[in-house]
């Protein structure tokens, strides 16, 4: 992958995440969790600068690790490979979250929260094969 790509790939990443999150929270996730909001911060409160960062850490890594598998085989390398980051984060998170805070295990939101994950590094994976096939521009 070259240089200029992987860093769009990694612009990419971030913006697509970013905005997905952004959607997913207001439509869903907030609506779902008011249960458990005492568990975390209030919205006052949140370090949007320590997220963002974070966002952008996931994006480079992310981008960095398909650079290095990249095989040029279309959109489902991408989609598999989001698939495998997804599994890979998720199902550990899911159970040690679980074992680690005072709430219930409910497959319906474990399921939710596994789903918007997957969705994340799907669309981050699609994302990536499609700057990484992108034609240079004939210039002349």
């Amino acid at each position: 992958m070259q240089n200029k790509k992987f860093w769009m790939g990694v612009v990419a990443v971030f913006i697509t995440l970013m905005f997905k999150d952004f959607i997913s929270y207001m439509l869903f996730i907030t609506p779902r969790f008011e249960s458990i909001f005492h568990l975390t911060r209030p919205e006052a409160e949140v370090k949007m600068g320590i997220v963002v960062v974070m966002v952008g850490f996931f994006a480079y890594f992310f981008t960095w690790i398909f650079s290095k598998g990249y095989e040029g085989k279309g959109v489902m390398e991408g989609i598999r490979y989001g698939l495998a980051v997804a599994l890979m984060m998720m199902l550990p998170l899911t159970y040690v979250v679980y074992a680690s805070m005072p709430i219930q295990f409910s497959l319906t939101e474990q399921l939710g929260a596994f789903l918007h994950t997957t969705i994340d590094c799907v669309l981050a994976g699609i994302t990536l094969t499609w700057i990484v096939s992108m034609k240079p521009k004939q210039t002349g």
